[in-house]
């Protein structure tokens, strides 16, 4: 189960946030002004614990974190991606800039079985480990494409590269990506 008595969670679909009171099989129950209100497990996402790498501060990871990060990554990996961990920054766009695409599809062989939250906590894990090695390659700009949608996986992108005092981050060309790509820009 990705989720814990005591953990904070997100709503896909509505804002706030809240903690998990209880569990009832895949029904969560998370304390909401006071209230104990029932979610389905799909409908939300951890934001601290060792199953997210959501981040409310500006850290780095260490080697040990990238490391485990990336092993969690690669048991997950679509074989088509094979060397994109290791060479993360292969793709890049017209002028040069690394694309990063968190399309979930483009990250896993199979997503069936995982949940909506699942799904954006792995794309989220890849982005993290994407950001921590682009600031040791010393790689300056990225392209993150995550696609339209219904905008989750954008906010919560965007959140994340909040907890950044050196990241600014804009939509990229929409000539190229339309609305659903972020550009992101590292300083320092």
């Amino acid at each position: 189960m990705v989720f814990q008595v005591g953990d904070t969670v997100r709503f896909l679909n509505e804002a706030g946030s809240g903690v998990v009171k209880s569990i009832d099989g895949n029904t969560i129950y998370v304390e909401v002004d006071g209230f104990d209100m029932p979610y389905p497990a799909d409908e939300l996402i951890a934001t601290d614990g060792s199953t997210t790498r959501f981040i409310t501060k500006e850290r780095e990871l260490d080697k040990q974190e990238s490391a485990e990060l990336k092993s969690r990554l690669k048991k997950r990996m679509n074989p088509k991606l094979n060397g994109a961990m290791s060479d993360l920054f292969r793709r890049v766009n017209e002028k040069g800039t690394p694309e990063i695409d968190l399309h979930i599809q483009e990250l896993v062989e199979s997503y069936s079985g995982l949940t909506n939250g699942e799904i954006v906590t792995l794309q989220l894990d890849y982005l993290t480990y994407a950001v921590s090695q682009a600031r040791d390659n010393k790689v300056r700009e990225l392209i993150v494409i995550h696609g339209v949608g219904e905008g989750v996986l954008r906010k919560e992108i965007r959140q994340y590269l909040d907890s950044f005092q050196n990241i600014e981050y804009w939509d990229a060309a929409y000539r190229i990506y339309g609305y659903g790509a972020t550009h992101v820009k590292i300083r320092g």
